[in-house]
């Protein structure tokens, strides 16, 4: 009898631990969220916050500066909303220039709507 009840107690053991793990996984998920805390898409929301070092003479400016900096930016997200200006390819890296700045310039970051510079070059 004793070699009866030996598999069927293994049997409730793992069935025992998959179930710990399986609410240990849901109560993972409810509190990040309820939290805020994801571990991915966690700035999909965000603008990027990016400085600027602005030549007036040659009408360029510069990326001197992007936050966060964990997260990849693109350039064919932002859009000149006013002015004329032409802007890199690829991903925002400090040391980019955007170039040809004309008149009063708005840049804006299409996927939130946030405006990322304004100036005027005259």
């Amino acid at each position: 009898m004793g070699l009866n009840k030996e598999p069927k107690n293994n049997i409730k053991i793992i069935l025992l631990i998959i179930l710990t793990l399986f609410i240990l996984y849901i109560l993972h998920i409810s509190i990040g969220s309820y939290f805020g805390v994801e571990s991915e898409g966690k700035y999909d929301n965000e603008s990027p916050e990016i400085g600027f070092q602005v030549d007036y003479l040659s009408k360029i400016l510069t990326v001197d500066s992007i936050y966060p900096e964990s997260k990849d930016f693109y350039w064919n997200d932002i859009t000149v909303a006013s002015g004329n200006a032409t802007l890199p390819y690829d991903t925002i890296d400090k040391g980019d220039q955007i170039t040809n700045c004309e008149g009063e310039i708005k840049l804006v970051y299409e996927l939130t709507g946030a405006t990322i510079w304004e100036g005027e070059f005259s």
